[in-house]
C-alpha cells in the first residue's frame, strides 16, 4: 500500500489553517494547479505506485514480458481488477477466500497479456502523476532553499509558529535530491 495514502486522504487530519501560513501539504494542493493547470488532477498525492513490470525486448522485434509466477499477489489482485473493470467480456471471478487466507489467482494466457497491456497503460498515467507529484514537491523545496518562499514550524500540539527558518535549513542532501528529482518525499 502506498504509504502517503492515510496521510493525504485524510485532510480533516491536518493542522488548522493558521492566518498567513499555509501547511505544506495544502500548499502541494495549491501549487500543484498552478503548475500543471489541467493536467493536475489534485489526486497525485494518492497516486498508487506503478507495476513497473519488466519488458526484455528480443531479437525479430519480439518483448519477453514477465510471467505470472514473477509477480507479486498483490500485483496479481490488481490486474484481475483492471480486467474485470476494462475486459469484463473475460469474466474474471473476484478474489475467492478459503479458510488459509486468499486463493491463488491464475490466468490464462490471454487473460494475463490483456492484464500486462492495461497495467502499461495504467502505469503512463501513474508516472505521470508521481512525476507531478515530484515536480511540485521539489517547486516548494527550490523556493524555501532560495529564500523565495518562508518555512516555519509549528508545534505538534499546536502554538505559536517559530520564526521562519533559516534559508540554509534547506541545504541539506535530502532537500538537495528532492530539487533535482533524484528522490521522492
Amino acid at each position: 500500500m502506498n504509504v502517503r495514502v492515510p496521510f493525504w486522504s485524510n485532510q480533516g487530519r491536518w493542522p488548522v489553517q493558521i492566518p498567513g501560513y499555509v501547511f505544506a501539504a495544502r500548499a502541494v494542493l495549491e501549487v500543484g494547479p498552478v503548475a500543471f493547470g489541467d493536467l493536475w488532477t489534485g489526486t497525485e498525492p494518492l497516486a498508487a505506485e506503478p507495476f513497473n513490470f519488466r519488458r526484455i525486448p528480443l531479437l525479430g522485434g519480439k518483448v519477453l514480458r514477465q510471467s505470472q509466477s514473477q509477480v507479486t499477489p498483490s500485483d496479481k489482485e490488481r490486474i484481475n481488477m483492471l480486467l474485470r473493470q476494462h475486459r469484463p467480456e473475460m469474466g474474471r471471478p473476484l478474489r475467492e477466500y478459503g479458510p488459509y487466507g486468499p486463493k491463488p489467482l491464475i490466468f490464462s494466457d490471454d487473460e494475463w497479456e490483456a492484464g500486462l497491456d492495461l497495467a502499461e497503460d495504467v502505469d503512463m498515467d501513474l508516472t505521470a502523476m508521481h512525476r507531478h507529484f515530484n515536480t511540485v514537491v521539489s517547486i516548494i523545496v527550490e523556493a524555501c532553499a532560495n529564500g523565495s518562499l518562508l518555512a516555519a514550524l509549528r508545534p505538534r500540539p499546536g502554538g505559536r509558529m517559530s520564526d521562519p527558518l533559516p534559508v540554509d535549513a534547506w541545504h541539506t542532501e535530502k532537500a538537495a535530491a528532492v530539487r533535482e528529482g533524484r528522490n521522492a518525499p
